[in-house]
């Protein structure tokens, strides 16, 4: 898959579930998560399920939250000697 075939709704989609894995291994509800990071309960959810866009400030603060990088909830985390994303490979 290429960039140009992964598209934003998707991308969206990624982050949410790394995000929701990433709270679910920490043993946090969403609530919990929802206050620390100053947003309802319903706009976390929105999140994870890849319904909303994460401004990079907020995800800023989940990645703090949760104790992981930034770059471990971002699809795009890998960058190649060019300077381009490379995505995850999938078959």
């Amino acid at each position: 898959m290429t960039a140009r075939q992964l598209s934003t709704p998707n991308i969206h989609k990624i982050i949410g579930a790394r995000i929701r894995l990433a709270r679910t291994s920490k043993f946090l509800y969403q609530t919990t998560l929802a206050e620390e990071i100053g947003v309802s309960s319903s706009y976390l959810s929105k999140i994870e399920s890849g319904d909303r866009v994460l401004s990079a400030a907020l995800m800023c603060k989940i990645a703090i939250a949760l104790g992981v990088s930034e770059a471990s909830l971002n699809p795009y985390r890998s960058i190649d000697s060019w300077g381009t994303p490379q995505l995850p490979i999938r078959d």
